[in-house]
């Protein structure tokens, strides 16, 4: 079976991630078929265009500043969930890759529940649970205005990205810089070699993802958010 009938007849598994290999949706010229890959994110739900003004994103460095938003840069990006600066972030995120890094970018991914583990012994726990927490939007994107939640909510899902946590205090400070450093050891990060055709669909609320340092500007993804089909 393909991974685009895969991707028709079955739902994300329990470790809250989908990973298709070698699809077919690459042209002769090694660009994006962009209508199949649509339709791919058509078979979870819906494509969301609210950040951006478009489905497709092209996730590849086209800047230099170390400030920019992960999808637009090189290096490294820390654990996160992605739309955490608005109230209610798309349920899944698809990644398809046309060009890999030739020295890392490679996808690493975090379950909510081993994140959530990992501050069980601090004392943080009920901190990362208040409605307290919020976030700034990147400059890439409209702006939203401004809202508190927890980074725990308590029902198995997450909210996190420390580059652009807002802190209220440093007490607040301090417990977020104590849980991006837990998460960012875990030992149950898994780390995802994924070639060109292939795509990795995330649970965004269930799930973290980041990636490995890189330089190659080279790289290119495509990044999809998806409202889930009831």
């Amino acid at each position: 079976m393909s991974g685009l009938e895969l991707a028709g007849t079955a739902r994300l598994p329990a470790t809250g991630y989908l990973v298709l290999r070698d699809l077919p949706l690459l042209t002769r010229k090694g660009e994006v078929d962009a209508d199949g890959m649509l339709r791919l994110a058509l078979a979870f739900g819906s494509p969301s265009t609210r950040d951006g003004g478009r489905a497709l994103w092209p996730v590849t460095p086209r800047t230099g500043n170390p400030d920019s938003t992960f999808s637009v840069r090189a290096g490294a990006a820390a654990l996160h969930t992605d739309a955490q600066y608005r109230p209610d972030p798309e349920e899944l995120v698809l990644l398809f890759v046309v060009r890999p890094a030739r020295d890392g970018g490679d996808t690493l991914l975090l379950a909510a529940a081993d994140a959530e583990a990992s501050v069980q012994r601090t004392g943080d726990l009920r901190a990362l649970r208040a409605s307290r927490w919020s976030w700034s939007v990147p400059a890439e994107f409209a702006a939203q205005p401004p809202f508190r939640a927890p980074v725990l909510a308590g029902d198995g899902t997450i909210r996190w990205r420390r580059d652009n946590f807002v802190a209220r205090d440093r007490r607040q400070h301090e417990v977020a810089e104590r849980f991006a450093a837990a998460i960012a050891t875990s030992e149950k990060i898994v780390q995802l070699r994924l070639d060109a055709g292939d795509a990795v669909i995330v649970d965004n609320r269930r799930v973290l993802h980041g990636r490995t340092p890189f330089t190659d500007p080279r790289r290119l993804l495509y990044r999809i958010r998806v409202r889930a089909a009831c």
